[in-house]
């Protein structure tokens, strides 16, 4: 077998510190690239002082013209995702989607061991038994580390050494292989007539959204991390079902394998259903796909705004919350909700607010549900004319507040069922009390929708996209959304025909970003690991679920193959039993996480869980997360309880301490610092990062203010604080540091309600008050400012008659904190904040608060945004972080 040697010498390096990062960076690769599949491995690292270079082994790359046993040294030449492109083969939106993710992940691993890439191109990407990875890594360094390298195009404005800056590069890479265009070129779209028209536009749509997102110029624009950006490559296929155009595919994919099991069966031959690719599919079967059209009866995608099956909400106030004309006879009675008329729709609303964090996730634009007054209706209860009121009904009160909610099946024409009884079809409007509610839509043909939500003030629409049901057929052969071929059996049941073949498995791994030891003798997977089969099962019944191929409490559990002890290979067999868990922890109220996802919180009991090992992890603010595990063999329930034990993590609400020392204090919705970032803190930093510190021209103590770093060093100093306390558990997956908003730092110092925009434009709507009060000069111990000790240094500019005793910089907390208790948000530094000052302007930014140079009485007015280049280093600029927790889950 053979393998690739890259020898690395010393003399093409001009300083000995950059070749020996290089080395440290390919040392600390190699312990983390045989964890994961989407890395090229490197199996060895070694280096000769004498002779002036190190080296490394790795595995060896395909051929471009033929496989790793018929590589021929002479004529040989890497396979890479650039040759492939100068071929001309072809990417589908599917290939992108898989190639992308494969990387992201790839990526994420790399970033969560302290490293980045820094030269993500179709030249380092490729192909080791037909599966990409990202390859060149000897420009792999630790993460913050920003030597300029890298190709251009590929690398980002800001420069490379961060992951962020990697899933710029990626972008790139997207963009080239989904529009076959250069990267210069981005984000120029090919014409109409350029892109096939069998290619789905919705899905291709997507995935440019996806491309133009991760390759923004704007660093906070793109996504959060690299795991964030592979699940929205995964959404571009998996969610596309969900638009008129995703359920076409779905029609037609549904019937296809109909059509095929009718030909198995006239011609009696046996079959094994190939894994297509999503776009092959719709290329060959363009004439199945408008049947979707003829089943959208009265809704479009103009009608209501998609959101996934998520709520629209409008104000309270802005639709009636009864209507005189209900008939009296469509009333509940005691289920709690009215029906009320068809006729209001979306138009007729004035105002639709999405209130899902996913989709506005600005705090700023939403409305602030304290300032939000319903209007009451006058509903009296009065009989139509004519008729005489009934005396058992109990009359509507109209002080009675209830919250509207208006179904909106696709296809349209579902009956409505609620506490067992059919109250009507959809699109139906109905009348709740407030607080749980549960309604169940049905439709022949397509899976029941359930809408289990909080019904609170005012109208909402829910867009209910039904699956069509293609649930296996009782004694007949069956194909699966991922073309798995199941054989039914004498008992009712289905199994599938062949052991799962290692080309399905390893989808598996790439999209589920999983590393697991596998063999594959003949194409057959070998999984040694029971979880790693049962792994793949719940994929497979995920994916299924999703796209109606299983109903609710359906799954797929692994079987062997044979009987064979050493032969690991496995099938698939459809079964419905499942068992109940009864969780109970102390202290009660912890969050309950399967799956990734949060269910609910203890005490809870969870009777769907399919039988086989489970994993539950239990999460509360300030205890470690337990893991509950076991077996659950038959229907008998299983009790957990679990003692939490307490750990050094934050609370939010509560103030907290960090790994740094650093004391955090709840403020609305973040936890912010107590001091400005000190000298101390960011050595820490650089230290772990090795890089150097910032040059300044003052002299400091470690327990004064970092000064001299830009706001992108600012930014990465957080991502590595937030990956640092990850990794000590003290802050969860969903915690991040990050700089202030220039919101958030308005009301840590206690500036009133703000008009505008931009930095820009409140800067200038303002007031013209200060920290201490509205006296001028400053009243003594108000902060470090330009002072009479600082005179010598300043030249003389400085506030005449102050003086605070130190020349520049002090140390955090020389002075009174604010009513807020944070220290020196007057003076001492001026602090970066994360917005631009001017919208559209991504390089210029904004620092807040004065400084120690600051002699000017406007600029130490509360309002002041001070914009300076984001690029800037100054011996007066620093930075404070805050802590925010981005989970959204209940």
């Amino acid at each position: 077998m053979y393998r690739a040697v890259k020898i690395v010498s010393r003399e093409d390096f001009e300083y000995e510190r950059t070749f020996e990062r290089e080395f440290e960076g390919i040392q600390r690769y190699e312990q983390v690239s045989k964890d994961h599949p989407g890395l090229v491995d490197v199996l060895h690292v070694g280096r000769d002082d004498e002779g002036g270079f190190y080296y490394y082994v790795m595995e060896l790359a395909d051929d471009e013209n033929g496989e790793q046993d018929e590589i021929d040294p002479e004529s040989y030449k890497a396979k890479t995702l650039t040759s492939e492109l100068r071929r001309g083969n072809g990417h589908s939106v599917y290939d992108c989607v898989k190639l992308g993710m494969s990387l992201a992940n790839g990526l994420g691993h790399l970033h969560a061991a302290g490293l980045t890439h820094r030269d993500v191109k179709p030249s380092n990407i490729i192909f080791v038994n037909g599966a990409p990875k990202l390859a060149d890594v000897g420009l792999v360094a630790q993460t913050g580390q920003r030597t300029y390298v890298g190709t251009e195009g590929y690398v980002p404005p800001e420069g490379p050494g961060t992951s962020s800056a990697d899933l710029y590069s990626l972008a790139m890479v997207l963009y080239e292989a989904h529009t076959k265009k250069d990267r210069l070129d981005f984000p120029e779209l090919p014409t109409n007539l350029e892109i096939p028209p069998t290619v789905n536009r919705d899905e291709w749509r997507a995935l440019n959204n996806v491309i133009c997102r991760a390759g923004s110029p704007d660093p906070k624009k793109r996504y959060d991390s690299a795991p964030a950006l592979a699940r929205a490559l995964r959404d571009v296929v998996n969610s596309s079902g969900s638009r008129r155009g995703g359920s076409r595919r779905k029609v037609a994919r549904v019937i296809l394998p109909i059509v095929a099991v009718a030909v198995l069966g006239a011609v009696g031959i046996g079959v094994f259903w190939v894994w297509k690719d999503r776009q092959k599919f719709n290329e060959t079967n363009s004439d199945l796909l408008a049947t979707q059209d003829q089943m959208q009866e009265g809704i479009t995608d103009d009608d209501i705004p998609f959101v996934r099956p998520d709520v629209i909400e409008t104000m309270p106030g802005e639709a009636d919350s009864t209507d005189e004309s209900a008939d009296p006879s469509e009333s509940s009675g005691d289920s709690g909700f009215t029906l009320i008329d068809p006729g209001i729709d979306a138009e007729s609303i004035d105002e639709i607010v999405v209130i899902k964090d996913e989709v506005n996730t600005d705090p700023d634009s939403a409305p602030n549900e304290s300032e939000i007054v319903p209007e009451m209706a006058d509903d009296k209860g009065e009989s139509e004319p004519g008729e005489e009121p009934d005396e058992d009904e109990t009359p509507i009160v109209a002080n009675v507040v209830k919250g509207q909610v208006k179904l909106m099946s696709q296809p349209s024409g579902a009956t409505v069922w609620i506490n067992g009884e059919e109250v009507g079809i959809t699109p139906r409007p109905l009348e709740f009390e407030l607080g749980p509610v549960e309604v169940t839509l049905k439709s022949p043909g397509y899976h029941d929708y359930l809408f289990s939500d909080e019904v609170k003030e005012g109208f909402r629409i829910v867009s209910a996209p039904m699956l069509f049901d293609r649930s296996p057929i009782l004694g007949s052969p069956w194909v699966n959304s991922i073309g798995l071929v199941f054989k039914a059996d004498e008992e009712g049941g289905h199994s599938t025909e062949e052991s799962v073949s290692f080309q399905v498995f390893d989808h598996f791994m790439n999209e589920a970003g999983l590393a697991i030891p596998v063999s594959a003798p003949n194409g057959i997977v070998q999984v040694r690991d029971e979880a790693g089969r049962w792994a793949f099962c719940d994929w497979v019944s995920r994916k299924d679920r999703e796209s109606g191929y299983l109903g609710k409490g359906i799954y797929y559990r692994p079987v062997s193959s044979s009987e064979a002890t050493r032969d690991y290979a496995f099938k698939l067999v459809i079964d419905d039993r499942v068992g109940t868990l009864i969780l109970n922890s102390e202290p009660t109220g912890a969050k309950v996480i399967r799956d990734g996802f949060v269910i609910g919180k203890t005490p809870m009991v969870l009777s769907d869980i399919r039988q086989g090992p489970y994993s539950i992890q239990i999460e509360y603010p300030g205890f470690e997360v337990a893991e509950v595990s076991g077996l659950l063999v038959n229907a008998e329930a299983v009790p957990e309880f679990v003692e939490l034990r307490r750990d050094a993590s934050v609370v939010f609400g509560r103030a907290w301490i960090n790994s740094q020392g650093m004391q955090l204090t709840p403020i609305g919705k973040v936890m912010v610092a107590d001091y400005e970032t000190q000298v101390r803190d960011f050595r820490e930093y650089v230290t772990e990062m090795q890089i150097l510190m910032p040059l300044t021209g003052i002299a400091q103590a470690l327990n004064h203010p970092v000064v001299g770093v830009t706001r992108n060093e600012a930014e990465a100093f957080c991502e590595w604080l937030t990956l640092r306390e990850r990794s000590h558990r003290m802050i969860r997956s969903t915690q991040r540091y990050r700089l202030p908003t220039d919101l958030e730092w308005s009301q840590f110092a206690g500036e009133g309600v703000e008009t505008g925009t931009t930095p820009e434009e409140r800067g200038r709507m303002g007031t013209a008050k200060f920290g201490w009060g509205e006296e001028w000069p400053p009243v003594l111990g108000a902060g470090n400012f330009a002072d009479l000790a600082a005179a010598g240094v300043l030249r003389s500019y400085v506030i005449e008659g102050y003086n605070d005793g130190f020349p520049t910089t002090s140390p955090g907390g020389s002075f009174s904190p604010l009513p807020t208790g944070l220290y020196d948000l007057n003076g001492n530094v001026w602090e970066w904040v994360r917005d631009p000052y001017q919208e559209g302007n991504d390089n210029l930014g904004v620092v807040r608060g004065g400084g120690w140079n600051t002699y000017e009485k406007e600029l130490l007015a509360v309002s002041y945004r001070n914009a300076v280049p984001v690029d800037t280093r100054e011996d007066f600029y620093g930075f404070r972080y805050v802590l925010e927790d981005t989970d959204v889950n209940p």
